[in-house]
């Protein structure tokens, strides 16, 4: 399908004069100029460039689209009236979600140098209207009828046109799909979006580019009022977002408004849900049923290396408004809500134990809105006596397989190994193996190998395994891809002794 080019034009909004120090940290994280830059040297401005109306070309971004277009304008160029033989003025640094007049738009912001010409000339016309309007270039490859669904430019509807479907008369448009670039916005003489008037803000919003520390840490239980209400939920190793759901399509957001882009939110909910407004929530990385550092979890957001192979979001419960996730159609996948209690002050010694992670637990007073206000964090050892890891090996000789379980005190991984033979094991040879979801399936032999897991490291994007007992040794599971499903493959790390023995063989 040929690449079709786009614009759409919008307003300016408010400037700062004097940008708040998380705005500047993402202008010197994103952009990266050779020297950071002060809050001297910039000014910055805002621009609603993308919203859910059609335009006067008869195109429309769909609420669904915004999230790419939001992450693809980090880091494009502000020009004027799209004058490609003319250098940028300015460069757009951050992008986020709004809404406005009851409209849904795409808000993007940049910034330009004080010190070059003409710096003071743009700063007044913004501040003064009469620089008002602006517009978004864009590369897309399909125009999708909003009648029938194909490409308007082979189907027989044309936009602006009054049809009668099953809902009733509808007039067409199309939706811009497909999305490829962002090639810079612009400040314009006239836009083609209608609702474009200035936007005067009196106050200076921040940027989050991570949520505030808002957890105290707790020595001892007893320091909280025993006649207060807390809500406890497990504490993670984990990325703070803000999640929410309209027309039944879900989005996710980090602390400084930068969406995680659809293909990771197909990884978590790839059906339509019940709306419900945004809230805080914590993106979770996955290897099996081991939960991953958050540092693999960002290496996996920026391009799906590591060992990652699943993520969780798991909402923050809405105690105060009775709100859970509830799923319109098909599978929730990876979005639910973070398990929690609600205990007094002085009943959280019986609560803790129930629900603490190996991290320990978040406690958050129950009128307070966890990742914004003020909670408290407990590691919950003084409560919590924690169980070893532990390994059972079932081998079933019929059918060549074997299961490997590894169970700790919050979690249980099961991988089956196909044509398993113990002897080839121990010669060091590879096994294929498979993730299992159902940890309830009934064991092969009730002569099973079991004994401890003394470590277990998560690397790269392998997993490695010291196990004493019966299957004492070093192992190693190694995720693999073939015939495109994601596998994985079991084998045991020999010693340069048993290799030598090995090679003798």
């Amino acid at each position: 399908m040929a690449e079709q080019l786009g614009r759409l034009s919008a307003q300016p909004g408010n400037i700062v004069p004097k940008p708040p120090d998380n705005l500047l940290a993402l202008i010197n994280q994103r952009i990266a100029p050779t020297q950071p830059l002060t809050d001297e040297q910039v000014y910055v401005a805002c621009m609603y460039l993308v919203s859910d109306q059609v335009n006067s070309f008869g195109g429309k971004f769909p609420t669904d689209e915004h999230d790419r277009i939001a992450a693809l304008l980090i880091d494009s160029p502000v020009i004027v009236g799209h004058r490609k033989d003319q250098l940028p003025i300015g460069r757009t640094f951050h992008a986020e979600l709004v809404e406005r007049d009851g409209r849904n738009w795409v808000k993007s912001s940049f910034y330009w140098l004080r010190s070059v010409a003409g710096a003071e000339d743009l700063k007044d016309n913004i501040e003064g209207g009469v620089y008002k309007e602006c517009s978004i270039a864009f590369t897309y490859s399909l125009p999708e009828c909003s009648i029938c669904g194909h490409d308007i430019r082979i189907c027989e509807h044309e936009p602006f046109q009054e049809y009668t479907t099953s809902s009733g008369p509808s007039q067409c448009h199309f939706n811009y799909r497909q999305i490829e670039r962002v090639l810079e916005s612009s400040l314009v003489y006239r836009g083609a979006v209608p609702d474009t008037l200035v936007t005067r803000e009196t106050e200076n919003q921040a940027v989050d580019a991570t949520p505030p520390e808002k957890l105290t840490i707790l020595d001892h239980l007893s320091r909280l009022d025993p006649d207060r209400l807390y809500v406890v939920v497990p504490r993670y190793d984990s990325l703070p977002v803000v999640a929410g759901c309209s027309g039944g399509s879900l989005s996710v957001r980090r602390f400084d408004g930068v969406s995680l882009g659809a293909r990771i939110i197909e990884q978590l909910c790839d059906k339509q849900l019940e709306n419900f407004a945004s809230r805080p929530a914590l993106l979770v990385g996955y290897h099996g049923k081991e939960r991953c550092r958050l540092s693999d979890l960002e290496r996996y957001l920026a391009n799906q290396s590591g060992p990652v192979s699943r993520l969780v979001l798991a909402l923050y419960p809405d105690t105060r408004n009775g709100v859970r996730v509830q799923k319109r159609r098909g599978s929730l996948r990876g979005l639910r809500t973070l398990p929690y209690r609600i205990s007094s002050g002085a009943e959280l010694h019986l609560i803790v134990p129930q629900i603490a992670s190996r991290s320990g637990v978040e406690i958050w007073p129950f009128e307070a809105k966890p990742l914004f206000d003020t909670g408290f964090a407990f590691s919950g050892k003084s409560v919590r006596e924690r169980r070893p890891k532990t390994y059972r090996f079932n081998s079933n000789p019929k059918t060549g397989q074997a299961r490997l379980t590894i169970r700790s005190a919050d979690t249980t991984s099961i991988y089956i190994v196909s044509d398993f033979d113990r002897n080839l094991l121990n010669r060091g040879a590879r096994f294929v193996a498979d993730l299992q979801t159902d940890v309830h399936e009934p064991e092969y032999s009730p002569h099973a190998l079991s004994g401890l897991v003394n470590s277990l490291e998560v690397a790269d994007t392998s997993m490695r395994l010291s196990l004493s007992g019966p299957l004492g040794g070093d192992y190693i599971i190694r995720p693999i891809t073939i015939g495109g499903q994601s596998r994985f493959l079991f084998s045991r790390l020999l010693s340069p002794q048993e290799k030598r023995e090995v090679s003798h063989v």
